[in-house]
């Protein structure tokens, strides 16, 4: 893996011919650190900020592409002129741009059963906190002592089984999360190379830079690494091309990108 500041140049050199650069980036675990609730996953103002200030520039097109759902995400970025996804890709809206996988209708009944029999599974255990996501449901259990993580594993799968097994679902496991998902094929790579398009306007000279955390975010570092620049936040086997430490480095690197770090770089 490449840390990425060690390769400023060559990220230069692969940029500095673009005329239009499109930033796509995962949300939780990059943009903000992975907190024990999900709603105390708030962006920081200087952040915000230098998206909002990427967004204005003429050379670049700015995505954030999230497993929360796409009214959550958009909430907590809170910018105009974005493109968003929500759910791994299967819901999206942008400038000129709006995407939601097809067959999703019964998958909102199932998962709104689900979400009913994991809170009422779930009353017997503190620290659970589910999530009905409209297309999916997230089971958190970061807040649970230790020695009840097998158990809530098992009250999840317990839950979901019926679901499985060639009815159309999929579970996926990520940082001390649980998720049912629709089994629909779809993921980040496919809403980004949506994305890229919708932004890009079909035009040629056109970088892409995405970054992520995420297992889910493999999808996209497949998808892209002809495309572009990928970036994996934590130094894990990725597909990614570079990789940085943290989210203090996913601030520096928009920073950098946002002073010009296709121009001069010192």
């Amino acid at each position: 893996m490449k840390y990425l500041f060690d390769y400023r140049r060559e990220i230069k050199e692969k940029l500095s011919s673009n005329q239009k650069i499109i930033l796509l980036m995962d949300y939780d675990g990059t943009l903000t650190p992975i907190v024990k609730r999900p709603e105390l996953a708030v962006l920081d103002q200087e952040t915000r900020e230098i998206i909002k200030n990427l967004s204005k520039n003429r050379r670049f097109r700015v995505g954030v592409i999230s497993g929360r759902t796409l009214r959550d995400v958009k909430r907590l970025v809170g910018l105009k002129n974005l493109y968003y996804a929500g759910n791994h890709g299967l819901e999206a809206s942008g400038p000129g741009f709006h995407y939601i996988h097809p067959g999703m209708e019964e998958t909102v009944y199932v998962m709104r059963a689900v979400a009913y029999k994991l809170n009422n599974s779930a009353k017997c255990l503190k620290g659970i906190v589910v999530e009905n996501k409209v297309y999916s449901v997230s089971f958190h259990y970061r807040m649970m002592s230790p020695s009840k993580r097998r158990q809530a594993i098992r009250l999840f799968m317990d839950a979901v089984r019926p679901y499985l097994r060639g009815r159309g679902f999929r579970v996926f496991k990520n940082k001390m999360v649980l998720e049912l998902m629709p089994d629909a094929g779809f993921g980040k790579g496919d809403i980004a190379i949506r994305i890229v398009d919708a932004a890009s306007g079909g035009g040629k000279g056109v970088g892409v830079v995405y970054v992520g955390d995420d297992n889910t975010d493999e999808d996209a570092f497949k998808a892209l690494r002809k495309a572009g620049i990928t970036v994996v936040v934590g130094r894990r086997k990725s597909k990614a091309m570079y990789y940085l430490k943290d989210v203090g480095d996913v601030l520096k690197m928009l920073k950098l990108l946002n002073s010009g770090i296709t121009g001069a770089i010192n």
